[in-house]
């Protein structure tokens, strides 16, 4: 039988009164709520929805290994250039819109394919 999907909502809010950064919880046993400080930015917001993500994913896991593998993996992805970008008081991005590239991009492109080729 296949695994039954869980609802999962993540919350931004300000966490400073709770002494903490983020948080995991399973309210019922279809549905986890994990809380993100909206404060957070660049690589620390990174490492704490992975970290969080990680106590959903990884359940039997003790806290000491969630951070040791939040941490790689945050590291991992934040060096290969992934950032947030905040959409607050926008639409949802349209995903299906491709952007065109600039003039400038095209020459990079075209040089670089004129060299390895």
């Amino acid at each position: 039988m296949p695994k039954r999907i869980r609802n999962i909502d993540i919350v931004e809010s300000k966490l400073g009164r709770n002494g903490a950064l983020g948080t995991w919880e399973e309210p019922t046993p279809n549905n986890t709520v994990i809380t993100i400080d909206e404060r957070l930015k660049g690589f620390q917001r990174l490492l704490i929805v992975t970290h969080e993500a990680l106590h959903e994913a990884c359940k039997d896991w003790t806290e000491e290994k969630v951070v040791e593998v939040s941490e790689l993996l945050a590291s991992i992805i934040w060096r290969c250039d992934y950032r947030h970008v905040d959409h607050k008081g926008e639409d949802k991005p349209d995903y299906t819109h491709v952007p065109r590239r600039s003039k400038i991009v095209n020459r990079i492109v075209k040089t670089y394919e004129k060299k390895s080729g």
